[in-house]
């Protein structure tokens, strides 16, 4: 899972007036890094899944994800928000975590549960947080990524 995270797709104190301009913001970096096929079809997808559950997940974090044909080789982006973003009517969040993966790809899942089980660590969050440039953060998801959790 070596180069699905990089600096390019990791994003410090970024503000949005709404969850829908951040997806379209994921959907169009997507794009920009050549890592997906269809824009607008993944956009698509990514708000189809938000409309049928909202992906907050607790803790100011949410997990927008999709699986889709339109994805060339999945990617995880990660959005450190200055400000609280109202993401349903229950929930508030300043970390976002987008998963793509391709619809044939078995990395979705594999991906999910390495951040759900550190996403629960305070020592993980503190260090998002915390982290003054984005490469500290490159540094700490591709520890879990590529290895298994964090101490």
């Amino acid at each position: 899972m070596n180069k699905i995270i990089d600096n390019n797709s990791i994003f410090m104190d970024k503000n949005f007036t709404n969850k829908w301009k951040l997806l379209e913001d994921i959907a169009e970096c997507a794009g920009q890094l050549n890592s997906i096929a269809g824009k607008d079809i993944v956009l698509s997808e990514l708000i189809e899944r938000e409309e049928t559950l909202s992906t907050s997940v607790g803790k100011g974090i949410a997990i927008p994800h999709c699986k889709s044909n339109s994805v060339k080789e999945s990617k995880v982006f990660l959005y450190r928000l200055d400000e609280d973003l109202q993401w349903d009517e229950t929930e508030k969040v300043s970390l976002v975590f987008a998963i793509l993966t391709n619809d044939k790809s078995s990395e979705h899942l594999a991906i999910l549960a390495k951040l759900s089980r550190n996403l629960l660590k305070k020592s993980f969050l503190e260090a998002i947080y915390n982290a003054k440039e984005s490469l500290e953060i490159l540094d700490l998801i591709n520890q879990i990524l590529n290895k298994e959790e964090v101490k």
